[in-house]
């Protein structure tokens, strides 16, 4: 079998988007089969994920189906809306603003022009919600109908990595105080400064080991279906007159800390601002932009009442068009 595709980035997560507007051409079984061989980066084309354009009978321009390299599906991925949004303009020629159905509901992406030589778009992500239930979050002395933010959880697996310390100076081993919410995703959010090493660590936020720390975290039995973990280094507060943190996230689906996350990088900027008095809006430094500096996010917040609603900034790239036949099994 022949298969269309356009491999697109955006701060280097970077998808397939395959278009099946005109009519599906891939079951389920065979979009999750698909997205387990084509997202292997030794045995095929390589990518954070697979999108599946399809038909929307809602009041929008298409529906994204987003498949993770272990076949699972997810219900959002904030920088795959810009991929889409820019692949929807300039290939199958809509207009802006561009409306995304998503497991998560319906994403607005409009289209801002050229900036640092890159097309950007704004994405309205949304609204968040903090309740344990939204997340989700689970435990014995976990209330569901409560937010879990700026709060302790225990981790066994890390009682010889990290500690932290309570009034008296006396060390809790295992334990991490994070934030937790979902903003189409379920995000931990954990303050690079709040984190205590035993053994002490030197290198700093680029170099620790976020993978070992974030993997543990993302399948603990806290998360009924995982959850993606996001470490922030706070670079530049109020007091500084803008905002900047940096952000490095282990994404569940992926398994592994990839070079950006939108609904990552946007959960960052809110609880930054929240809790560390970070500006709005905020510039979002990931790893993608050590490599390609013009390549980062900027997350801007609106508060109306209680609601806290984003709005995600970045660029959108068009890397390779490209066709293949589907022969291979999937990598185990």
């Amino acid at each position: 079998m022949k298969i269309n595709f356009f491999k697109m980035q955006g701060c280097a997560n970077d998808f397939i988007v395959i278009d099946e507007l005109d009519g599906p051409i891939y079951s389920i079984q065979e979009r999750s089969s698909l997205a387990r061989i084509l997202c292997h980066r030794r045995f095929s084309v390589g990518a954070n994920d697979v999108i599946f354009l399809i038909h929307n009978d809602d009041d929008a321009n298409a529906h994204m189906r987003i498949f993770e390299p272990d076949g699972s599906e997810a219900d959002m991925c904030g920088n795959a809306t810009r991929c889409v949004a820019h692949y929807l303009r300039t290939v199958r020629h809509m207009t802006s603003p561009i409306r995304l159905s998503t497991r998560s509901g319906i994403k607005t992406i409009h289209y801002l022009g050229k900036a640092f030589g890159e097309d950007w778009y704004k994405v309205d992500m949304g609204v968040f919600k903090f309740e344990a239930k939204y997340v989700p979050l689970q435990g014995d002395q976990i209330d569901p109908e409560q937010c879990f933010l700026g709060k302790e959880l225990y981790f066994d697996a890390l009682r010889d990595t990290v500690y932290t310390e309570d009034e008296d100076g006396k060390r809790k081993e295992g334990c991490i105080k994070l934030y937790t919410l979902n903003d189409g995703e379920p995000h931990a959010v954990i303050f690079y400064d709040d984190l205590k090493f035993k053994i002490p660590y030197k290198k700093g936020f680029w170099d620790f080991n976020a993978e070992e720390i974030g993997r543990i975290i993302c399948h603990e039995d806290y998360f009924p279906i995982d959850i993606n973990v996001n470490f922030v280094n706070i670079k530049a507060a109020k007091s500084s007159g803008y905002g900047e943190i940096e952000v490095r996230t282990y994404e569940r689906g992926v398994n592994e800390v990839t070079y950006a996350c939108g609904t990552g990088s946007t959960a960052c900027g809110l609880i930054s601002q929240m809790f560390k008095d970070v500006a709005n809006p905020t510039k979002v430094v990931t790893t993608a932009t050590l490599y390609r500096p013009r390549e980062w996010l900027q997350i801007e917040v609106v508060k109306k009442e209680e609601e806290y609603r984003a709005f995600m900034s970045g660029p959108a790239i068009f890397v390779i068009k490209g066709e293949l036949d589907w022969s291979w099994e999937p990598v185990v």
